[in-house]
C-alpha cells in the first residue's frame, strides 16, 4: 500500500508539471482570442498618418536617451502602418514622450566563485494625441543578470545596455497592437438535451452539439444554459456575431452569472481587436496610383 501511495504522489506530481487537467475540473473548451492592445488607439485615429518620438528625458544626462529613442523607433517600425516622422514636422501629429526613470549597470558582485553583472532599466512611455492630450501611458521595467564563473568574460556594460533598451521598447510597442491569447470557456450544464450537447462538444462533434442547443433554445427560449453553450459553439466555429448574440442572451436571462458576463465581455473585446487589426492592415495597404 505504501508503494502504491508513493506512486500515486509521483504520478500526480508529473501530471501537474505536464499541465494535466484533473477529471474533477469543469468541462470546457479552449478558444483562441485576439485581444486589443492595452493602450487604446481608438482615441488616436490619426496615429497611422504619422507619429513623433519626442526627445527622451534622461535625468542622468547620459547618451542612454539616444539609445532608448533608437530602439523605440526600431520597435515601432516593426508595426505595419506606423510611420515615424521628424519632430520638426510634428504639427497635428500624435507624440510619444519617454522618461528614463532608472537605467544603470551595477558594479560587479563576486560570490562563491561566481561574478555577476546586473543591468536595470525603468522607462515611462506616454502617448498623446495631436492635441497633446494624454491617451495612454506605460511604465516598462527590465533587468539582466549576466553571471559567469570568476575568470570568465562577462558581457560588456554597453551590450547589457543595448539589450535592456531593446527589451523595454519592445514591451511598450506590444501594448499598442492586438495580441492572440488562449481562453478557457466552461460549459454550463442543464437539462438532458443541453448535457448531451456538452458531451458531443467534448469529443469535437460541434455540428451535433450546436444542433442540439439550437433545438433546445427554440423549444425553450428561456434556457440560459443552452444559449450560453451555443455561444461557445458559434465562437469555436468562428461565427462571432452569433456567439456574441447568444452570450448576451444568456447574460440577459441570468445577469449575475459570472461565466455569462465574462464571455460577453471578452467577445466584445475580440470585436474591438478585430477592428484594430483591420485598421492596421488598411493603413499598411499600399495606395494604388492612377495616372
Amino acid at each position: 500500500m505504501k508503494s502504491l501511495s508513493v506512486m500515486s504522489i509521483i504520478l500526480g506530481f508529473v501530471c501537474l508539471l505536464s499541465g494535466c487537467i484533473s477529471s474533477s475540473a469543469p468541462p470546457g473548451v479552449i478558444v483562441t482570442s485576439v485581444m486589443p492592445g492595452k493602450i487604446d488607439l481608438d482615441q488616436v485615429p490619426d496615429i497611422y498618418e504619422g507619429i513623433v518620438i519626442n526627445e527622451v528625458q534622461d535625468p542622468s544626462h547620459t547618451k542612454r536617451g539616444n539609445l532608448i529613442k533608437a530602439h523605440l523607433e526600431s520597435a515601432l517600425r516593426e508595426i505595419p502602418s506606423f510611420n515615424i516622422v521628424e519632430s520638426s514636422s510634428n504639427i497635428n501629429k500624435p507624440v510619444i514622450y519617454t522618461i528614463i526613470e532608472r537605467f544603470e549597470v551595477q558594479p560587479d558582485e563576486v560570490r562563491q566563485g561566481y561574478i555577476k553583472r546586473r543591468g536595470i532599466v525603468r522607462v515611462q512611455f506616454i502617448l498623446s494625441d495631436s492635441s497633446r492630450n494624454v491617451v495612454g501611458s506605460s511604465s516598462e521595467f527590465a533587468e539582466i543578470d549576466n553571471i559567469k564563473r570568476v575568470g570568465t568574460k562577462l558581457k560588456s556594460s554597453e551590450e547589457i545596455e543595448e539589450r535592456l533598451a531593446k527589451n523595454v521598447c519592445q514591451k511598450f510597442a506590444q501594448k499598442l497592437v492586438p495580441t492572440k491569447t488562449k481562453e478557457y470557456r466552461v460549459f454550463i450544464k442543464g437539462n438532458s438535451t443541453v448535457n448531451k450537447g456538452i458531451k458531443a462538444a467534448s469529443i469535437n462533434n460541434w455540428e451535433y452539439a450546436t444542433t442540439l442547443w439550437e433545438s433546445e433554445l427554440k423549444k425553450n427560449p428561456e434556457n440560459h444554459a443552452a444559449a450560453y453553450n451555443l455561444g461557445i459553439g458559434y465562437e469555436k466555429e468562428g461565427q462571432w456575431n452569433d456567439a456574441l448574440k447568444m452570450y448576451e442572451t444568456a447574460k440577459k436571462l441570468k445577469p449575475f452569472n459570472k461565466e455569462y458576463c465574462s464571455a460577453a465581455k471578452k467577445m466584445k473585446a475580440k470585436f474591438e481587436a478585430k477592428e484594430n487589426v483591420e485598421k492596421i492592415q488598411e493603413a499598411a495597404r499600399p495606395v494604388s496610383s492612377t495616372d
